[in-house]
């Protein structure tokens, strides 16, 4: 079967040199031919195109480079030219944005005429090289011309956006090409550029990769890379009598070529073609680990950015991860062309490549990946106090709360958390300075999310509630089904330094609902999801808690939550007409099961309730001259109509859970 092959960077091969398949590469001063009957068609063409993601898989798709070929340029068979360096290069950081114009003009086409040369085989061939089987196929035809990548860099900042940037640097790359090869609206234009271009151009570091380029002569900016394209004609003219350099090479089978001359091989050459599968996957496998040296960059570049904030050991931590992530990279390139080789040639079996594969996954990514989660996510939170002078003045008893809060917050024992004030100002001259703070709070994050967003007035609402949180782990939020035997979570507070002796009922600190132990797989349950007991932490009421989460060692809270008591599960099924109170009973209920007495509930700050409510009646006025109607609302739900003006509320059949101190009732 014949190879259609780019030649990328390797210049030297003419008309009838041996190509061995196993390593990708021609073989030196390796002719089959003594004569020459070349046959040569002109075709004069222009065609440039932009990679959109710059992943090894595109490029090699829009270079043409087949999956065989691409695994050795991966693994490093292949010794690319100046022309296809990037083939090997990544972007040393994610934050990088790159946009790449393929740039390629077609001169000649060469064919071997193999016809005219049947009739003379011993004369015209090297017959001696020919049956030695040193090779595995034979150049018949070369395309001519010239190829460049022309590559503009531009370090993205947080606030910048990436389809923006790409953009206008694509316009003026496209602009570029289409006036100097005249295609396109530009066909034929002087090459000038407006000042928000000129700006565009000056903030790219620009490069520019060819046949023709020079060490003395390397283009680096768009001014250059202008001169430099339009150079090029003169280049090719001057360049193997007006054809160029080679791009594309048509190899045909070595076994085929003796079969149309009878020609006997004394030497079998084995040639194993390699699954498009396999090879797809080792790709795949080389983007995601440059990926992971990408993130691992900058997040050791942020390391010594702000290194006057960290422990000196996690910023030498931060940098030997690097350091192993591109040594892993280089040393599974080197892993993977042994083994590429060695199964071309049967020495291997195919299934040495999977192994490879299956071993990288699983030993140098989730090694990266972990140091990545463990640095963005720590186990403890991170408070913020968010300030400004106008609103510490607008509401003195309120910075009063926070700034006592915070102070708390400091003396705490866990080295876990993190504090930190944040001052803002307002600038006068920006008009585009709206992140102004109108009161003074402080806000709790942990796993890089929002948990509280006023921790004062958050304390106030939980205050003698004990709250769980889950940690740094995603919430699972679907996909599962609650154990019918959960247990409610009663038990005294797990906190290594928390002495509160009581058994408190636990609820979730988002959505409010007493949480469930299923103890048959562990998971801790609430309205939010389930979360693994190990990724939760715990806050209790207690004074010797302290205003902050702890995570509790997880043998001693495991124990806990397996001695709990199963709950005593009260069912109850409400059946009535419609608009005879049924959600009233249910909340009336909840209120029963809630307070001692009467006077408990009517001292509460607001009524306990399952169902939303709404209804309205009628008093008298002041003056007694007339009636005003009252509306009172609490809550609100997809399932509960408005019921001020009358009727049901309750639009379809609804299931509630409530927990009192021995157990569940579900109504």
């Amino acid at each position: 079967m014949s190879i259609k092959r780019p030649s990328k960077g390797q210049t030297t091969a003419g008309l009838g040199d041996l190509y061995d398949a196993r390593t990708d590469c021609f073989l030196k001063q390796c002719s089959i031919l003594n004569t020459s009957a070349v046959k040569c068609v002109n075709i004069p063409t222009t065609d440039y195109e932009f990679p959109v993601t710059g992943t090894y898989r595109e490029l090699f798709f829009k270079l043409h480079l087949s999956a065989e070929l691409g695994a050795s340029v991966l693994s490093g068979l292949v010794d690319v030219g100046s022309n296809a360096h990037f083939l090997t290069e990544t972007l040393t950081s994610s934050r990088m944005r790159q946009v790449s114009c393929l740039y390629k003009t077609t001169t000649v086409h060469e064919r071997l005429n193999l016809a005219a040369l049947s009739s003379e085989v011993e004369s015209n061939f090297n017959v001696d090289i020919l049956r030695a089987g040193k090779g595995t196929h034979v150049a018949t035809d070369i395309e001519w011309g010239t190829s460049s990548i022309v590559t503009a860099r531009y370090e993205r900042a947080d606030s910048d956006s990436t389809a923006d940037i790409q953009g206008r640097v694509r316009i003026c790359l496209e602009q570029l090409i289409e006036q100097l090869v005249g295609v396109g609206a530009g066909a034929g234009g002087a090459v000038t550029n407006g000042r928000r271009q000129r700006d565009t151009q000056a903030a790219f570091t620009v490069r520019i990769q060819g046949d023709f380029v020079t060490d003395s002569d390397i283009p680096t900016d768009f001014e250059s890379v202008d001169k430099f394209i339009s150079r090029i004609p003169r280049s090719v003219a001057a360049s193997n009598n007006g054809k160029g350099k080679p791009l594309t090479y048509t190899l045909v089978p070595l076994e085929m070529l003796c079969m149309m001359f009878d020609l006997q091989i004394t030497q079998q050459v084995i040639l194993r073609r390699l699954d498009s599968e396999i090879l797809e996957q080792v790709v795949q496998l080389f983007d995601e680990c440059s990926e992971a040296v990408r993130k691992l960059h900058n997040y050791n570049g942020d390391t010594k950015t702000h290194q006057f904030c960290l422990s000196t050991s996690h910023v030498q931590e931060a940098a030997e991860h690097l350091k192993q992530a591109r040594t892993s990279m280089l040393r599974l390139r080197s892993s993977y062309a042994k083994v590429l080789t060695d199964v071309r040639s049967g020495a291997a079996d195919k299934k040495h490549l999977w192994n490879l594969l299956e071993e990288s996954r699983n030993a140098d990514r989730p090694a990266v990946d972990a140091f990545i989660r463990e640095a963005a996510m720590r186990s403890g939170s991170a408070y913020i106090l968010f300030l400004n002078d106008a609103s510490c003045m607008e509401d003195g008893k309120r910075w009063e709360e926070n700034r006592n809060l915070i102070l708390e917050l400091l003396k705490s024992p866990d080295m876990q958390n993190q504090v930190m004030v944040c001052d803002y100002y307002e600038d006068t001259n920006s008009p585009h300075d709206t992140n102004l703070v109108q009161l003074p709070y402080v806000a709790e994050y942990r796993a890089g999310r929002v948990v509280t967003q006023d921790l004062n007035e958050g304390q106030k609402f939980l205050a003698g509630k004990c709250v769980i949180c889950h940690g740094p782990n995603p919430l699972i939020r679907s996909g599962f089904d609650r154990p019918v035997q959960s247990r409610l979570m009663k038990m005294v507070c797990a906190g290594k330094g928390c002495r509160s002796g009581s058994a408190q009922i636990w609820i979730c600190a988002t959505c409010k609902e007493a949480v469930q132990f299923g103890h048959v797989d562990e998971f801790l349950y609430c309205k939010c999801g389930r979360a693994w007991y190990k990724n939760c932490a715990f806050k209790c009421f207690g004074n010797s808690h302290g205003v902050s989460y702890e995570t509790p060692d997880p043998d001693t809270l495991l124990k806990q939550l397996q001695s709990l008591d199963a709950m005593n599960d009260i069912n109850v099924l409400i059946l009535g007409e419609t608009g005879v109170d049924k959600s009233t009973f249910i909340n009336a209920f909840v209120n029963y099961l809630t307070y001692e007495t009467l006077n408990d509930a009517m001292r509460a700050p607001q009524p306990e309730y399952l169902v939303p409510f709404s209804f309205s009646y009628q008093c008298r006025t002041r003056d007694g001259n007339g009636f005003t109607t009252q509306e009172i609302r609490a809550g609100s739900s997809p399932n509960e109509h408005n019921g001020i003006k009358g009727g049901s509320a309750t639009k379809t059949p609804t299931f509630i859970e409530s927990h009192y101190m021995t157990g569940r009732c579900s109504v």
